[in-house]
C-alpha cells in the first residue's frame, strides 16, 4: 500500500477494480473532453446479488431486484443466439478490459491485454466496487507503459500509467472518495494483522 503524497496532490493507493478503457483520436478526446466537464458520469449500480443485505427491502425494489434477474437472463440468451449465429452484438466503440493497479484522483496504473503508446488519449470507465458500487468516466491519456517480463508482470498485460486530464468535479471527488474508503480500510486491515 502507498501512503506517500510527498510529490503528489492525491493520495495514491493499491487497488484491483475492473478497468474499460476506449482508445480516442484527438477530435473525439476534446468531445469527451467537453461532455465529461458539463455533466457528471458517476452512477451507482443496484446490488443484484444481495438485495437482501440492504435489510427490509420495499416491493418497489424486491420487483426491480427480480426485473434484473430476467434481463440478465435474458442478455446471456441473445449473448448465446449471437454466438451461435456467428453475429456480433458489438455496435460501439471496442473497448478493452482491464484491471487497476493504482488508483488516485490525478491517474490509475492499469493493467491491461494490450500495448499502447504513450501519449494515447483514451477514455476510462472504473467500476469502483463496494457499498454502493459505482461506474464513473475520466478523460486522460497514457504516461508510461511497462512491458510484461513475465516474472512480475503476467505475459500478455502490460502495465499502463494513465494521467487524467478531464472529468467532471463531482465524479474527481467520488475517486478521491473511494481512494480514501480503500486507504483507510487497508490501514485497518494492516493494524488488525499486528495484533
Amino acid at each position: 500500500m502507498t501512503l506517500s503524497t510527498t510529490s503528489r496532490s492525491f493520495a495514491r493507493v493499491d487497488v484491483r477494480i475492473p478497468v474499460r478503457l476506449q482508445v480516442l483520436d484527438h477530435q473525439q478526446a476534446t468531445e469527451v473532453a467537453e461532455r465529461l466537464d458539463m455533466e457528471p458520469t458517476y452512477v451507482q449500480k443496484l446490488s443484484v446479488s444481495h438485495p437482501a443485505r440492504q435489510g427490509s427491502s420495499s416491493w418497489e425494489q424486491l420487483a426491480l431486484y427480480s426485473l434484473m434477474e430476467r434481463l440478465d437472463c435474458l442478455e446471456r440468451g441473445i449473448e448465446k443466439i449471437a454466438d451461435h449465429l456467428g453475429v456480433s452484438l458489438d455496435d460501439g466503440p471496442e473497448w478493452i478490459e482491464g484491471e487497476t493497479v493504482t488508483l488516485s484522483g490525478s491517474g490509475a496504473g492499469l493493467r491491461l491485454p494490450r500495448k499502447l503508446d504513450e501519449g494515447t488519449p483514451v477514455e476510462v470507465e472504473f467500476t469502483l466496487l463496494g457499498e454502493p458500487t459505482a461506474v464513473v468516466r475520466v478523460l486522460g491519456h497514457i504516461v508510461t507503459l511497462v512491458r510484461p517480463d513475465g516474472d512480475q508482470l503476467p505475459v500478455g498485460r502490460y502495465h499502463l500509467g494513465v494521467a487524467f486530464d478531464a472529468f467532471h468535479d463531482e465524479d474527481r471527488q467520488a475517486i478521491i472518495r473511494y481512494t480514501f474508503a480503500q486507504q483507510r480500510a487497508q490501514i485497518r486491515e494492516m493494524r488488525a494483522e499486528d495484533e
